[in-house]
């Protein structure tokens, strides 16, 4: 599987993202087992597939 770490400002929010959504400015994570992380006023900075992981910042955070 293609799990990734997801990263928000810095800080790791989710070991084993599967899913990302945009809805408006805002960003929604899914992990492997169901849990979900709502990031308001989000955007994605970096995603690097190699070694799975995904950049986060906030604003709102």
């Amino acid at each position: 599987m293609c799990e990734s770490k997801v990263y928000l400002n810095k800080e790791k929010i989710l070991d084993e993202a599967i899913l990302i959504t945009a809805e408006g400015n805002d960003l929604v994570v899914v992990g492997l087992l169901g849990e979900r992380k709502e990031i308001k006023n989000a955007r994605i900075i970096k995603m690097d597939m190699d070694r799975h992981e995904i950049w986060i910042v906030s604003n709102d955070e």
